[in-house]
């Protein structure tokens, strides 16, 4: 099964149901805007199963992950290690310096991120190719747009996430884009 990374604030709109989109930047970038034209094959295909990589911390505290909330602490029975995933949060007043001792507890890359540690799964129901400037507002909601005061306007909250994460390819250069429209789904589904 393949992973996706995504930033820990979209983990946790997925999870919230907020975000069903997404969009990768095609590489290499085709020549032409001839976009029926490409040779290039999308990561993820359709039908297609994928497990969402995170952050995580190891923990060594015994307390049953049920005292929270799922989204903060998961027992992986598989291995017997409890794992702490970076969009998660401290509950207000705990104390967590007993619980990040002998340098277990630092933050691990999702990078390397195994199937075997994932929780949260996705299932790719379609994908298209267009310009990342195409995007439309309901897309922009799709991608995770929080409720939130602050946003001035939804593309503007857009252009600033997409910013942050594509470096290579800002908002301003408009490059080719796989949008996949997915679904929260079970192990396996």
């Amino acid at each position: 099964m393949k992973g996706i990374l995504f930033k820990p604030e979209m983990i946790k709109a997925i999870v919230e149901g907020r975000k069903t989109e997404t969009r990768r930047v095609i590489k290499p970038q085709p020549c032409h805007n001839m976009v029926e034209r490409f040779w290039q094959k999308p990561r993820y295909q359709p039908g297609e199963t994928v497990y969402i990589k995170e952050a995580w911390a190891l923990h060594e505290w015994i307390l049953p992950n049920v005292l929270h909330d799922d989204l903060w602490i998961f027992l992986n029975f598989r291995d017997g290690e409890r794992r702490r995933y970076r969009f998660s949060e401290w509950p207000e007043g705990f104390d967590k310096s007993h619980h990040v001792r002998n340098g277990r507890g630092e933050w691990q890359s999702p990078l390397f991120f195994k199937e075997i540690f994932a929780r949260d799964f996705i299932k790719i129901l379609n994908l298209r190719a267009e310009r990342l400037q195409e995007i439309s507002s309901p897309d922009i909601y799709a991608e995770g747009l929080p409720d939130i005061a602050y946003v001035a306007t939804p593309i503007q909250w857009y252009k600033q996430v997409w910013n942050s994460i594509n470096k290579e390819y800002p908002w301003e250069s408009n490059p080719f884009v796989w949008v996949y429209k997915f679904e929260r789904c079970d192990y396996g589904s």
